[in-house]
């Protein structure tokens, strides 16, 4: 399937994205999975897609959670935000071509198992954490 239809990709991406911005989550936890359920999209395609998702998500939680902290709500100083994301560009600037590059030349079957695990043990870690 070459392209997905304008009210199917609404449908998908509108509450995709509240639910990502609701929960503060990365698109590659929701993103991923709905992409191939919902719109039936390739499973590269559907982390590609994901990873673009994420430039205006983490542009808006950066900006709420820096207007937050100049308010005094956030609970530590202002400045945390921004330093995090500091520290974390670099990292997702060199990880993500090695990603991209891992999709292409990594069995499908693979990729998924990657993906799949790293979400389980998130969950896992999230439900011993609640626990």
């Amino acid at each position: 399937q070459d392209e997905v239809p304008a009210p199917r990709a609404f449908w998908v991406g509108g509450p995709m994205g509240f639910v990502a911005g609701v929960l503060g989550i990365g698109g590659g936890s929701l993103a991923g999975p709905a992409l191939q359920i919902f719109v039936c999209m390739p499973l590269r395609n559907a982390i590609a897609c994901s990873s673009v998702a994420m430039i205006p998500l983490v542009a808006v939680a950066v900006g709420l959670s820096l207007w937050d902290g100049l308010q005094g709500n956030y609970g530590a100083p202002w400045w945390t935000a921004p330093a995090a994301a500091a520290f974390m560009i670099p990292g997702a600037g060199c990880g993500a071509p090695l990603g991209a590059w891992l999709t292409k030349v990594l069995p499908v079957r693979w990729v998924r198992a990657v993906v799949a695990g790293v979400l389980l043990v998130t969950a896992a870690k999230m439900l011993q954490a609640a626990l």
